[in-house]
């Protein structure tokens, strides 16, 4: 029997960690059901390594009533690594470098990261 690929994702009461609750990309991970990335964006991001989930623990600003959580993921589809992403937090900026204000916060992904048209939550 083929074992399953685990990866892994970083969510806040089993949301998007990155986006407000209320964006439309802010997507819910509830455990053993099947999440599709939206359509025209690199799908959910996640990490390859456990241990690069952990590291970008840190770089999250939580409160005690929100504190980062890892799941364990099994990815659906081709994976994509990004070549760069917006760190000013608007999807806009992500998709089209043109409208990311300001153009600095055009960065690298987190090391580790790859995304994925759909995944099967596991934990």
């Amino acid at each position: 029997m083929k074992r399953k690929k685990i990866v892994y994702k970083v969510v806040v009461n089993r949301r998007s960690c990155c986006l407000s609750a209320w964006s439309p990309y802010s997507l819910s991970y509830p455990k053993n059901i099947v999440v599709k990335g939206i359509p025209n964006t690199l799908g959910i991001f996640t990490f390859k390594r456990l241990k690069d989930a952990k590291n970008f623990l840190p770089t999250l600003a939580s409160s005690p009533s929100e504190l980062p959580k890892i799941i364990k993921i099994e990815p659906i589809g081709k994976g994509t690594i990004p070549l760069s992403m917006s760190g000013e937090g608007r999807l806009e900026g992500f998709y089209d470098k043109s409208k990311c204000i300001p153009p600095h916060y055009i960065v690298s992904p987190p090391k580790g990261t790859v995304c994925y048209p759909a995944v099967r939550v596991m934990e």
